[in-house]
């Protein structure tokens, strides 16, 4: 697979890093993380006050005799300010998860990944659409199945943690390190 596909992608794409380390597997870029990460960027609806709403919502404990229906007027009632396209996504979502009556698993953490596995797809045609519309030579059926690949071990049951970076040596330090120019 050609490692320049990245560059086809604007500099703020999300999802520029996600084919950039699914294009150059050998540079040691950890795919799994990288995609969810970009999943989690995406998920910007959670953090505005609609978002926290729909999700305290989820989170109630349903009666068993009218529960449904008491969450069907619930989730209604935040339909009307429904505040983007993502936000609506997890909105249906949740509508059919409330009426498919599952018991496995919390209704919140269920309409969140969801919705994060949807808005990824989402996010990885785009991705791939972009680079074969600048790159036609290209064959993106591979950057496709690594993409899918990599989604389905991708852990979404929170955000992942903050990178953390080392930081770099003072001048210093730079100058008191010791070069091993044996092998040289």
């Amino acid at each position: 697979m050609r490692d320049d596909l990245h560059h086809s992608l604007p500099q703020t794409h999300p999802w520029r890093k996600v084919v950039q380390v699914a294009c150059a597997p050998g540079l040691g870029g950890d795919l799994v993380d990288t995609l969810t990460r970009a999943m989690w960027t995406r998920a910007d609806w959670m953090k505005e006050a609609w978002g926290k709403e729909l999700l305290q919502v989820l989170a109630t404990p349903q009666a068993e005799l009218f529960g449904t229906e008491q969450m069907e007027r619930k989730l209604a009632a935040l339909e009307a300010s429904c505040p983007s396209p993502d936000a609506r996504r997890a909105l249906d979502i949740a509508f059919a998860e409330t009426w498919s009556g599952q018991s496995e698993g919390s209704l919140k953490d269920r309409v969140v990944r969801a919705s994060l596995e949807a808005g990824a797809e989402d996010g990885i045609e785009g991705a791939i659409s972009w680079v074969a519309d600048v790159h036609v030579e290209t064959q993106v059926r591979q950057l496709r199945a690594a993409l899918m690949e990599a989604l389905l071990k991708c852990d979404l049951s929170q955000p992942p943690a903050p990178k953390t970076r080392t930081r770099k040596p003072s001048m210093e330090q730079g100058l008191g390190t010791v070069l091993d120019l044996q092998g040289v």
